[in-house]
């Protein structure tokens, strides 16, 4: 069994002043802190995309683990573009296969040192080279997915303002959240056009962060706590650029999981609306063309999502892990779930790798 005994985060934002190192120990504290012992990780496994572009680093995960003294673990960084996912895959089939009774997971990037468009072409390496070569963005096709839902759904952008309104809703209530503030319908679409019809509101604010989430063999867990909560499972899935109203990845991965999702706790990855709209429905949790009109009837991003919450690129899923852990421990300060079992999918910025963690409350 694969348990997490621990986690913590720092609010993503913009950190000028702190390096890759200085957030993942503000991390690492709040993870101690917690604890009833120091962690002694057998790995220490980093999950973090843009670290050579962003801050001219490489050997990350040996200069992090280094930095929090885990000298003597063995180390590695993971990514599949803006997807953490692989990382959890990792920690879970380190501790799941026996060759490790305990592995530190740290999510961690450093985005707000380049100037905006600087971002930009770093998201767009993701894509094929062809397209970035020619200038392409993520956006641009994220662009084509929205209008294509609106063809095929016959619905206006309006059906895709229901979406930030409610992620801001929920990231006021959350102290960790970037943008912590409501905003209208009409502020949505009255929001810069980044790429028609997608707006600035459509899009997952990015920011500097670090989260930590300590897992362990059930033979260890409780000499670090006796708050606990159990990863279940940990799939993984893949697939080719497409422009739909559904994403192969997570179609296929949902198929993976199994059993109905309506009865867990849900993190979606939304890097854009149409985003959200396609992996809910393509899990099954709402229906086709109706999902973000719906969103009262289900309990998904409490937190406030990569909208509100924000968006910390290849940390992105060790944030999700880690505060599902909290809503399912009842340690998470802001909405919280009523479920007693969790769900959080893990998606690059157009969702070509999808990976799902099941949680459940020991």
């Amino acid at each position: 069994m694969v348990v997490i005994v621990g986690a913590s985060i720092v609010p993503i934002n913009r950190y000028y002043e702190s390096s890759a190192e200085d957030l993942a120990f503000e991390a690492y504290k709040g993870l101690t802190g917690e604890l009833k012992d120091r962690p002694k990780a057998d790995v220490v496994v980093i999950s973090s995309t843009y670290a050579e572009l962003s801050t001219n680093s490489v050997n990350l995960a040996n200069k992090i683990a280094s930095y929090l003294g885990h000298q003597g673990s063995a180390v590695m960084r993971v990514e599949a573009g803006e997807s953490g996912g692989p990382a959890v895959y990792t920690a879970f089939s380190l501790i799941k296969s026996g060759i490790a009774d305990s592995v530190l997971l740290i999510g961690v990037e450093k985005m707000a040192d380049q100037h905006g468009k600087t971002i930009q072409e770093y998201t767009a390496r993701g894509l094929n080279y062809k397209d970035y070569l020619a200038g392409i963005m993520p956006v641009h096709y994220a662009a084509l997915m929205m209008k294509k839902y609106m063809e095929v759904y016959k619905v206006d952008y309006d059906y895709f303002v229901n979406w930030p309104v409610k992620m801001h809703s929920y990231a006021v209530e959350n102290p960790m959240a970037m943008l912590k503030f409501k905003v209208t319908p009409q502020q949505v679409k009255d929001s810069s056009v980044i790429s028609e019809p997608i707006r600035l509101y459509d899009t997952g604010a990015r920011g500097d962060g670090a989260a930590v989430v300590l897992l362990t063999s059930e033979e260890v867990a409780r000499k670090y706590s006796d708050d606990l909560a159990k990863l279940q499972s940990v799939k993984g899935s893949s697939s080719d650029l497409e422009v739909s109203t559904s994403a192969m990845a997570v179609r296929d991965l949902a198929l993976k999981l199994g059993d109905s999702v309506r009865d867990y706790y849900v993190q979606v990855h939304d890097s854009y609306s149409v985003a959200a709209a396609i992996q809910l429905e393509d899990l099954g949790l709402l229906p086709r063309g109706r999902s973000l009109t719906e969103l009262d009837s289900v309990e998904v991003n409490l937190e406030g999502g990569l909208k509100a919450r924000g968006y910390p690129g290849g940390a992105t899923a060790v944030y999700q892990l880690a505060e599902i852990y909290l809503q399912l421990t009842q340690k998470f300060k802001g909405r919280t779930t009523s479920k007693e079992k969790a769900l959080m999918i893990s998606t690059d910025d157009l969702m070509t790798v999808a990976y799902g963690a099941k949680v459940i409350r020991e």
